[in-house]
């Protein structure tokens, strides 16, 4: 698995989605459930985050990843955060930011092996049977894959 052309696909992706958003709309509710476009542009740079912290982990073994202990603990709690940092932003402001912390994970993950990244039990509080590589598939690529398509079907609505 090439996981960098994977989390680089995921982005291009949700970025594509993102592309022509008018901005009267990036704050209508209703984009995903009560979520608005921002909304789930905060949620998907709180998950960037999680993973530039989840990479740096299996770099440094026995770093601790506090986003994932908020999330692990309250994984609701989690979004909310994600939520509430990002309206203390722009859109601009926070796209910005999605794309910086993107550009880190990148970096990072582009250091971690092929043997680590398909190492089974690397990552017990996903579960004992998955590997980076699946976390990279599910959460990050398919994650971004499906708020992309919710944000493509809202656009269309106020087309």
């Amino acid at each position: 698995m090439n996981a960098k052309a994977i989390i680089e696909y995921g982005n291009k992706s949700f970025l594509k989605a993102l592309d022509g958003v008018s901005l009267e709309i990036v704050e209508k509710a209703g984009a995903c459930g009560v979520w608005s476009i921002k909304d789930i542009l905060a949620h998907i740079t709180k998950y960037e985050e999680l993973f530039i912290e989840v990479f740096q982990g299996q770099l440094d073994e026995g770093m601790t990843v506090p986003t994932l202990v908020r999330m692990g603990n309250d994984h609701g709690k989690f979004n909310e955060l994600g939520i509430d940092e990002g309206k203390q932003k722009t859109f601009d402001e926070l796209k910005e930011l999605y794309l910086s912390r993107f550009e880190k994970a990148v970096e990072l993950v582009t250091k971690i092996t092929p043997f680590q990244l398909r190492k089974v039990g690397t990552i017990p509080w996903y579960g004992k049977e998955y590997a980076l590589d699946d976390l990279i598939v599910y959460l990050n690529y398919g994650h971004k894959r499906e708020h992309g398509a919710q944000i493509a079907l809202f656009k269309e609505i106020y087309r």
